[in-house]
């Protein structure tokens, strides 16, 4: 009969209303009422706006029922300082631990920006890897913010550059000059009509370029002797997310699966791929202080021709414990 919240300093009610497994003036079994208070904590904290979510119930008058929702909102304002290597992963640089393949960079990240859960991303690096980033998420389209929009662009540029692979071994060119340089543009549409599914779907233009000393290297690197890799691309995903959390998952489940066309004949020569891709990720308690994961991934590219710079292997996309050095 009424559903009271406190704590949303920031938060807009009604982001806080579409989380919650049940709605004003809903028929609910007595039998049912836990079931949707722990639904609804867990969506509500899975969102990564709050630190704590309670909800008490009471009943002021026969069938009739009152819940009280106590929010405590995280800090949403994060200025942040970067830090990383450009090596493929950190035991590739750590056998050489040359401080020039380092990069570093500053930034902004505004969580729950104007309360509705969009977040807005500002980011400046610097170093032998250079990048200019805006990232903006989650704009709501419609009141029952099922429909939300998002766009990215950014543009950066390397001067480290792993150019080739010989005997299982990665080639990297160091420089002075920019080895490739870029831009980035994509707007993506999402559809979630439930708590648990969601259908993303991206549009977006790449346009990379290639200095000549990478192509009299290798030839391949952005196909056949082109020193320009161009495309517009369309993707789609499928989300089912049912794990108590996004960040530290201890129970559910996790499925994605989708897949990424580049290359729609918009541009002359442009590059052309099928990306088709898939996760299964399953977290299990044993017991109360004992928990297991376990996963596969697949991810499938294929293309007109063979292209360096769209080939990834082991420790790139995913960390496996092992191929540090042969990835």
């Amino acid at each position: 009969s009424e559903i009271l919240i406190e704590g949303n300093h920031v938060t807009n009610k009604k982001l806080i209303l579409r989380e919650l497994a049940f709605s004003l003036n809903d028929k609910i079994n007595r039998n049912e009422i836990n079931y949707l208070k722990e639904t609804s904590i867990n969506n509500l904290i899975k969102t990564s706006l709050f630190n704590f979510v309670e909800i008490e119930t009471a009943e002021p008058s026969s069938g009739s029922l009152k819940l009280v929702i106590r929010l405590t909102e995280r800090w949403y304002v994060w200025p942040n300082v970067y830090l990383n290597h450009t090596a493929p992963n950190f035991s590739e640089w750590w056998r050489t631990k040359d401080l020039s393949e380092l990069e570093y960079g500053f930034g902004l990240k505004i969580n729950n920006f104007r309360g509705m859960g969009e977040t807005m991303l500002l980011n400046y690096r610097l170093g032998n890897f250079t990048k200019y980033e805006l990232d903006y998420r989650g704009i709501f389209l419609d009141k029952a913010q099922r429909n939300s929009l998002s766009f990215l662009a950014s543009w950066s540029a390397k001067k480290v550059l792993p150019y080739n692979i010989e005997s299982d071994r990665l080639l990297i060119l160091k420089e002075d000059f920019n080895l490739i340089s870029g831009y980035n543009f994509s707007l993506k549409y999402k559809y979630r009509k439930g708590y648990f599914n969601s259908h993303n779907f991206e549009f977006g233009f790449s346009d990379t370029k290639i200095a000549d000393t990478i192509n009299s290297l290798n030839p391949h690197y952005g196909g056949l002797g082109k020193n320009r890799m161009s495309y517009f691309n369309l993707k789609y995903e499928f989300r089912r997310d049912n794990r108590d959390s996004h960040i530290y998952p201890k129970t559910g489940h996790l499925v994605v699966a989708g897949i990424n066309r580049k290359g729609l004949g918009f541009v002359p020569d442009e590059y052309n791929s099928t990306d088709i891709f898939a996760q299964f990720y399953l977290y299990h308690k044993l017991s109360p202080r004992f928990y297991t994961a376990s996963g596969l991934w697949f991810y499938s590219v294929s293309g007109d021709d063979y292209v360096f710079a769209a080939t990834t292997g082991l420790g790139y996309l995913e960390f496996v414990r092992g191929y540090e050095y042969y990835v």
